[in-house]
């Protein structure tokens, strides 16, 4: 993020969209809310399709809460963070990262 920071600038800006935990959830709680939460919402995917994903969820996803993000983003250099959207389920946030 470093790196990121001194590519934009002072006038820049840093947008991401990333999953994210709820403040004091635990990684292994995450997949199993996440589970719980979209498989009925994700209709459209064959069940070995919904299994893919999940394997997926479990095995590769590492969220961090907002308040990770936001510090991450002041330790590189960042002075102001702040959440533009969050899908209605809570999974995912884009922020935006301002000098």
């Amino acid at each position: 993020m470093r790196q990121v920071r001194a590519a934009v600038g002072d006038s820049g800006r840093f947008l991401i969209y990333e999953p994210i935990r709820n403040e004091g959830e635990s990684r292994p709680a995450y997949p199993d809310r996440f589970e719980q939460i979209n498989h009925s919402a994700w209709a459209a995917l064959t069940p070995e399709e919904w299994a893919a994903m999940l394997a997926h969820v479990r095995a590769a996803d590492f969220p961090e809460p907002p308040s990770v993000w936001a510090q991450l983003g002041r330790d590189a250099g960042f002075s102001e963070v702040c959440e533009l959207f969050t899908d209605p389920t809570g999974f995912y946030t884009v922020f935006c990262f301002r000098p």
